[in-house]
């Protein structure tokens, strides 16, 4: 005897059948886990970010010594002649010796300095120690070697310049080393450079021109 299933039963069988299909489908769609395998391990969806773009190649030439140059105010062959007055100053206002007089040392550093400052050392207001009993009691010589350790302020006309004097100090005491910084100032262009302040190096000198 065959069943012949009523138009109510069809209805249930078929809602069973698309039940079944769409579980079978999401079990399918799953990840699959095995045993022992981490969640981490699972594999990343399609559209997950595999790597950062790579950056952007620098462009431009390399800066040369001439681009260099030409941002300074002054041609490096003024700088050095600037920078050359700063040194051949500094080691002869650093050297003096108990038997040389105020007048003496004044036109040692004449060639180096505008007429302020030489006024100033001719006045004994720069210069060698005030002390000069002592130094010709003690026969002090002193002896300068001069080096310029870089630039503080550098304009069109006027450069600062880091100086180092290393003293070489001789008296009926024995024989010592010295040295001292200076910051010393120097101002002029195409006809020539002159020393305008002088002070040590530490006190913060900033290019004053007086």
């Amino acid at each position: 005897m065959s069943w012949d299933p009523t138009p109510g039963q069809r209805k249930l069988a078929f809602a069973g059948v698309v039940v079944a299909l769409a579980v079978a489908g999401v079990y399918f769609t799953l990840p699959t886990f095995r045993p022992g395998e981490d969640a981490e391990q699972a594999p990343a969806p399609a559209s997950a970010v595999t790597g950062a773009p790579p950056a952007a190649s620098p462009t431009g030439s390399p800066t040369s010594s001439a681009d260099l140059e030409a941002l300074l105010p002054m041609s490096s062959e003024e700088m050095a002649a600037a920078i050359e007055v700063a040194r051949r100053f500094t080691a002869a206002y650093t050297t003096y010796r108990h038997d040389e007089d105020s007048a003496a040392y004044r036109r040692r550093l004449e060639p180096y300095v505008t007429d302020p400052i030489a006024g100033e050392i001719g006045r004994g207001a720069s210069g060698a120690p005030a002390g000069r009993e002592d130094l010709a009691r003690e026969q002090v010589v002193v002896t300068s070697a001069a080096s310029v350790e870089g630039t503080r302020l550098v304009s069109a006309d006027s450069v600062v310049a880091i100086v180092r004097a290393d003293q070489t100090i001789t008296s009926t005491k024995g024989t010592t080393q010295a040295d001292q910084r200076l910051a010393v100032t120097v101002i002029g262009g195409d006809g020539g450079w002159k020393v305008s302040n002088v002070a040590p190096a530490e006190a913060g000198n900033a290019g004053d021109v007086s």
